[in-house]
């Protein structure tokens, strides 16, 4: 639905033949019109939702080459935008503004880290503020008040758990909310890092290190 209550995209699915269809219906418009159509009810994952500021649809496709991108049918102007994340991932989503229903960011994941491509360039500047304050952790903006001057912020590392804080940027401060695991604060914890291989077939097999607290990056025994 978008912002007003209207239903703006549906997603159709014949459980007799198993097709899907996924129609959309711009805004002023009393008639649907097609979006997708596959014989293939699971293509229903595809759909991603509709962002009422662009008027538009997000679904994800799937590259011969195994990478996704995501396409955005804009309902009111009739055309189709492919929209490729800045760096190859399996792994795609959309980051969402309750306030406004409006699709923001590109959302991809590499096993250990998120990354994100921002279409808000607002919120793409806090997050960036934020992501350098924190350098070498993950960032991620969990919500965000209606005027944007306050935001719940999730801070994590391979080595630590995550912490929550409140951002005010008209105090300009940045509080501490709580931990999610307060009973480890202070207990040295193992380092955790990504990383895939290829088996023999060439299929590339994501995996994790966990190496003891206080052990060395490289070299020497465990």
């Amino acid at each position: 639905i978008d912002a007003t209550g209207e239903a703006r995209a549906r997603v159709d699915i014949n459980e007799t033949t198993h097709d899907y269809l996924l129609v959309g219906r711009k805004k002023g418009a009393t008639s649907w019109q097609t979006i997708d159509h596959s014989t293939d009810e699971e293509d229903a994952r595809s759909y991603l939702g509709y962002s009422d500021p662009d008027d538009a649809i997000f679904t994800e496709r799937q590259k011969p080459d195994g990478i996704s991108e995501i396409v955005r049918p804009n309902l009111a102007a009739g055309s189709t935008t492919i929209l490729t994340p800045s760096r190859p991932a399996s792994d795609i989503g959309l980051v969402w503004d309750v306030n406004t229903y409006g699709a923001i960011a590109l959302l991809t994941t590499d096993g250990m880290e998120d990354h994100y491509d921002w279409f808000d360039k607002d919120i793409g500047a806090v997050h960036d503020k934020l992501a350098h304050a924190f350098k070498g952790k993950q960032v991620n903006l969990i919500n965000w008040s209606k005027d944007r001057t306050r935001f719940v912020v999730d801070v994590e590392s391979g080595d630590a758990p995550p912490t929550y804080y409140l951002l005010d940027s008209t105090a300009k401060s940045l509080s501490p909310l709580g931990d999610v695991y307060p009973e480890l604060k202070g207990v040295a914890l193992g380092h955790k890092t990504y990383f895939s291989c290829k088996a023999a077939d060439g299929l590339e097999i994501p995996a994790y290190l966990t190496l003891p607290a206080g052990a060395p990056a490289t070299g020497g025994k465990l």
